[in-house]
């Protein structure tokens, strides 16, 4: 498994949050194509990569920060899917403002000629 690739086959396939995490890249992965789910019904899961080779289980309290959304979503989700990242907004700021610099929140960069 290799992340970002998988992380949106993860949350639609499963119909859930996908939490990311790891040294070098976090991003929180929803569902594209499916109505959000009440806030109380909702599934989410959290993975770490660790070591540079494999992924573990990451338990986290509630109200927990989130890594920002992956960009991807916006750009490919169905409009029914529209409203999956309403109640995430505060808890990705909180994110951003404790994260280091070094981590990548975004799935894609652009390369831009440095010559």
């Amino acid at each position: 498994m290799t992340m970002p690739d998988m992380g949106h086959l993860v949350a639609s396939c499963y119909n859930l949050v996908l939490y990311h995490l790891s040294l070098q890249q976090c991003l929180t992965f929803l569902p594209l194509r499916t109505v959000p789910v009440p806030q109380l019904d909702r599934r989410e899961i959290a993975i770490g990569f660790v070591n540079g080779n494999h992924f573990v289980q990451v338990l986290l309290q509630p109200g927990h920060p989130v890594p920002p959304i992956a960009t991807n979503w916006r750009k490919y989700r169905h409009p029914c899917a529209v409203d999956w990242d309403d109640a995430y907004v505060r808890r990705i700021q909180h994110f951003k403002d404790i994260i280091h610099d070094n981590v990548a929140t975004r799935e894609t960069f652009d390369v831009v000629d440095v010559a």
